[in-house]
């Protein structure tokens, strides 16, 4: 048995410290087994990096009486610099609690100030196939849905509200309007905020589950439909408020928010040294991954983890190592940690060897001495 302890402040400069490759000498490449002993590591993870991404999107009829098409955008918002006054960018923290999001989520859902990318869609009717499908183009930023003054001369106003009683996160929108939505709006395998504020991914809008809902109000075209997605549990739509109170166009998160400590668990992965690990994924299927542990992050945020093996989980090596392998760190979506977001770590791999038996001189003569008084007796 052989134990390698590594510090990712060892690691390479050119290497990421949740990405990085360990150089191993010559007594490793017999090992046939490998388990993940120990992990140590401060719970002082970043929850706002440079990937962390933020969006919603807004569907809204043209015509009050619903006899104009459907139309849409997707608004994206820079949330890693705050704007003063004088336009200067200044870079936000990059950890916040609870109440610092309320804020941060206030401004940014305020104007078109922190608008960095929106994407119009709109139906339109195929030539070829006379289909209705739906069409998209990045427009100019505005934080409305169409900038023509005849079709929208109002702004939603939002409010986000954190409740300390309940640790869930609601928004309220609110709009002299006409019939128009609002819902949180993710690309696959983003790292969103929304995950972080208790939303779940499922039922998240993204772009195909988008285009499918606005094809679905053009085809029926009536207010009770789109009303009908208040009360729908299969996505996160709400019909913004005519300035009134109504509870049932509140958006709130199914779960309490746990971006205060967002890093549930953490996946000690090598693509050299584990080849028979598996995992469930959207459906049921069961696909192959590299990681050689899954650890639960269960302490309190800004002290440590540290997770101890009592029983060794061994990982097969499928192939000698050879001169290197490679350590990286996973979260729950199994994304890589960002290395800006994550302290540095300590982690002791247990590796088992085969030891060749060596026979000496004397065991030799007895072994043969046994052999031959059996096949003479």
């Amino acid at each position: 048995m052989k134990y390698l302890h590594i510090d990712s402040q060892s690691r390479a400069k050119k290497d990421s410290k949740t990405n990085f490759t360990v150089h191993v000498p010559s007594e490793f490449k017999d090992c046939t087994r490998v388990a993940v002993k120990s992990l140590s590591i401060p719970n002082t993870f970043a929850n706002l990096t440079p990937q962390t991404t933020f969006a919603w999107a807004e569907i809204f009829n043209t015509k009050v009486n619903l006899s104009g098409p459907w139309e849409g955008c997707i608004f994206e918002a820079n949330i890693q610099t705050q704007i003063d006054e004088n336009g200067h960018h200044i870079k936000r923290k990059t950890y916040m609690d609870n109440a610092e999001l309320q804020t941060l989520l206030s401004e940014v859902l305020t104007g078109d100030k922190y608008i960095i990318k929106r994407t119009q869609f709109r139906i339109i009717i195929d030539p070829v196939t006379s289909n209705h499908k739906v069409y998209s183009t990045e427009g100019a930023i505005s934080n409305r849905i169409n900038i023509n003054t005849n079709n929208q001369n109002y702004d939603v106003n939002y409010n986000v509200n954190y409740s300390t009683s309940d640790f869930k996160f609601t928004i309220d929108a609110k709009a002299l309007t006409k019939t128009h939505l609002f819902m949180p709006f993710c690309y696959n395998n983003e790292e969103s905020l929304w995950h972080n504020m208790g939303f779940e991914k499922n039922k998240i809008v993204n772009t195909a589950t988008l285009e499918n809902l606005i094809l679905d109000l053009d085809s029926v075209g009536t207010k009770a439909n789109a009303r009908s997605y208040n009360d729908s549990k299969a996505m996160y739509v709400r019909e913004i408020n005519r300035n009134e109170d109504n509870v049932n166009s509140i958006l709130t998160g199914d779960h309490v928010s746990n971006h205060e400590n967002h890093i549930r668990e953490i996946n000690i992965c090598s693509s050299i040294l584990s080849s028979d690990s598996f995992v469930t994924i959207d459906g049921g299927q069961v696909v192959g991954t590299n990681i050689l542990e899954t650890i639960t992050n269960t302490a309190s945020k800004f002290s440590y983890i540290h997770y101890v093996s009592d029983q060794l989980f061994y990982h097969k090596l499928s192939k000698n190592i050879s001169n290197t392998f490679d350590i990286q760190l996973l979260d729950s979506s199994y994304r890589f940690i960002h290395p800006e977001a994550c302290p540095d770590f300590k982690i002791v791999l247990a590796f088992e060897s085969r030891d060749e038996i060596e026979y000496d001189k004397e065991f030799l003569k007895e072994y043969a001495r046994i052999g031959y008084n059996i096949a003479h007796q």
